[in-house]
């Protein structure tokens, strides 16, 4: 079934918990699509992947040196 907002968000905090136990990054994507980025319920469009490919870049640029 449909999994609401509030534990996506849960998820992520653990998530989250983990990485920097683990001195791993962490990066939070739910908010970088929305609705109208998805071609079905589960897949992103090709300009979403695009979207999400520059996204990663620019996140990860900033802590890999």
């Amino acid at each position: 079934g449909d999994v609401d907002n509030q534990t996506i968000n849960t998820y992520n905090e653990l998530i989250k918990k983990i990485s920097q136990k683990y001195n791993a990054y962490y990066i939070d994507t739910s908010y970088w699509l929305d609705n109208r980025d998805f071609s079905d319920a589960i897949h992103p469009s090709i300009e979403a992947q695009e979207k999400l490919s520059a996204k990663f870049l620019e996140a990860l640029s900033t802590r890999i040196k």
